[in-house]
C-alpha cells in the first residue's frame, strides 16, 4: 500500500491518439507545487487557460488547469487537472516536468486504481461504487453501462457463491473438530443418586477395579477420574460422590465437588436407579451444568426391572450384564463429535474453531440480505468484511489492506 500523505499523478485518459489528454494530480495541500508548477495560484474549481513552461523556459503546451480543493473533488484530496493536447509526446512531456518539479514535493507515479482507492479511503465513495467504477471503464455495451440498472448480487452471482462458501466452511468446521476431538477428547462426569451404579460403570468402561463398589450408600465420598479410550477417543470419565442430603461433613464436601464437576463437563451421564426411578436431580442438574454441556439420562439396573421406558436423551442399560453398555459407549462418540470417514481431521485449536463458527454466522447474515435485494448492499459487504476479517484471524496474516489491494489492483492507471 501507498503513503497516502504523498502526492500522485498520471494520465487519466486512454493511450492512443486524440484530441486532448488529462494529467491528474492528487495529494494533500497541492497549494504549493501548483505555484511551482504554472506561478500562480488557481481559483477552487475555475478553468484557467496558461502555458507550462519547461526547465529551459521553453513552453511545453497551452493547457487548461482545474484545481479542485479537498474535500470537494473525486478523490477528496487537492486534485490538479491539466488538459492538454492530445498527442503522445506533449502529454509525457508534462507528466515528466510535473515529476521533475514535484521531487520537492515527494510526487510519485499513481499505482493502478489508486485515484479510486484514495476516493474510497477518504470516504467518498464506498467499495460497490468503486468497483462499479472499474465496471463502466470496462464496459463493452452500452446496456452494460448504465450504473443504475447493475445488479450487482446477480451479476458476482452472490448468492451461489454465498451458498459454496457455506458448504466449504461447514466441511473444514467438521474437519476441525475432529481433530479437536482427537486432541482433546471429552469430559464426562458420572453424577447421580447413591448407589446408582456409577463406580460400577466407571469400572466397566475402564476395564478395571478403579473405583471401590460396595451396597453401602455414600462409599464413593471424592471423585476418581480414570482416562479411557473409545476407538482411539480420549475419555476422560469422574466417577463423583452420590448426590444427596446428608449432615456427613466429609460427605458433603465430596457432594460439593460434584457439583462443581458438573459445571464443568463436557457430558453428564446421569445415572438413575431403576428401581428408583424417581427424577428429583433433573432440575437440579440442568441448573448447575455448563450452558454448552449435555445431561444424558442413564437409567441403571435394567436387568432387575420387567421393561424400562426412555425419553429423548435417554438410555436404559445394565452395569452387571453388559446389556446397552455398547449403546452407551457409541452415543459418547457421537456426543464428542467423532464421525469415521475418510477424510484426515484438521487438528484445529478451539480458536481457530470459534473463527470458523464467527466467519459461518456472517456468511450465514449475507446470506440473507443478499435474498433480498441491492438496497442492503453496504449491510451485506459489512457481513462479508466481518467474515474475512474472522477467517484471517485464525492465520493472522489477511488484513483489510490485502482486500483493498486485490480491488483496486485491477483498475487503469490513472483511475
Amino acid at each position: 500500500m501507498s503513503d497516502y500523505r504523498l502526492p500522485i499523478i498520471a494520465i487519466a485518459t486512454a493511450n492512443g491518439r486524440g484530441a486532448i489528454s488529462v494529467v491528474r494530480i492528487s495529494g494533500p495541500r497541492l497549494g504549493p507545487f501548483i505555484m511551482a508548477l504554472v506561478k500562480r495560484p488557481l481559483i477552487d474549481r475555475h478553468a484557467h487557460y496558461l502555458p507550462i513552461f519547461g526547465t529551459d523556459g521553453a513552453a511545453i503546451d497551452q493547457v487548461i488547469a482545474i484545481y479542485f480543493q479537498a474535500p470537494h473533488s473525486f478523490t477528496g484530496e487537492d486534485v490538479l487537472e491539466i488538459q492538454c493536447h492530445g498527442g503522445q509526446a506533449v502529454v509525457r512531456q508534462i507528466v515528466q516536468h510535473c515529476l521533475l518539479i514535484g521531487q520537492a514535493f515527494n510526487l510519485q507515479l499513481a499505482r493502478p486504481g489508486e485515484f479510486t482507492e484514495r476516493a474510497f479511503l477518504n470516504n467518498k465513495i464506498d467499495l460497490i461504487q468503486a468497483e462499479a467504477v472499474s465496471d463502466l471503464i470496462d464496459a463493452s455495451s452500452e446496456s452494460a453501462a448504465p450504473e443504475e440498472e447493475i445488479d450487482f448480487l446477480e451479476k458476482y452471482q452472490a448468492r451461489t457463491k454465498l451458498n459454496l462458501i457455506d458448504e466449504q466452511l461447514a466441511s473444514i468446521l467438521s474437519r476441525c473438530k475432529q481433530g479437536l476431538v482427537l486432541r482433546d477428547g471429552l469430559h464426562v462426569v458420572l453424577a447421580g443418586a447413591p448407589n446408582a451404579g456409577k463406580s460400577s460403570l466407571l469400572n466397566t468402561l475402564a476395564g478395571d477395579d478403579v473405583s471401590i463398589v460396595t451396597d453401602i450408600a455414600g462409599t464413593t465420598r471424592d471423585k476418581i477420574t480414570h482416562l479411557i479410550q473409545l476407538d482411539g477417543i480420549p475419555i476422560t470419565i469422574t466417577d463423583t460422590a452420590g448426590l444427596r442430603d446428608t449432615h456427613d461433613q466429609i460427605e458433603s464436601i465430596g457432594i460439593e465437588r460434584t457439583w462443581q464437576a458438573i459445571e464443568k463437563a463436557d457430558v453428564v451421564l446421569h445415572l438413575v436407579d431403576a428401581l428408583h426411578p424417581e427424577r428429583l436431580l433433573d432440575a437440579e442438574i440442568d441448573k448447575r451444568r455448563s450452558r454448552s454441556s449435555t445431561v444424558l439420562t442413564v437409567i441403571n439396573k435394567l436387568d432387575l426391572v420387567d421393561s424400562v421406558d426412555t425419553g429423548l436423551h435417554e438410555l436404559a442399560i445394565s452395569v452387571k450384564t453388559g446389556q446397552g453398555v455398547d449403546g452407551l459407549k457409541s452415543q459418547l462418540l457421537k456426543l464428542a463429535g467423532w464421525q469415521p470417514s475418510q477424510e484426515t481431521p484438521w487438528m484445529a485449536r478451539q480458536r481457530h474453531i470459534d473463527a470458523l463458527l464467527k466467519a459461518a454466522a456472517h456468511v450465514a447474515i449475507a446470506t440473507e440480505h443478499a435474498a433480498l435485494d441491492d438496497r442492503v448492499l453496504d449491510l451485506f459487504a459489512e457481513e462479508l468484511r466481518l467474515a474475512h476479517e474472522a477467517l484471517g484471524s485464525i492465520t493472522g496474516k489477511v488484513t483489510a489492506d490485502d482486500l483493498l489491494g486485490e480491488i483496486f489492483s485491477h483498475f487503469c492507471i490513472g483511475k
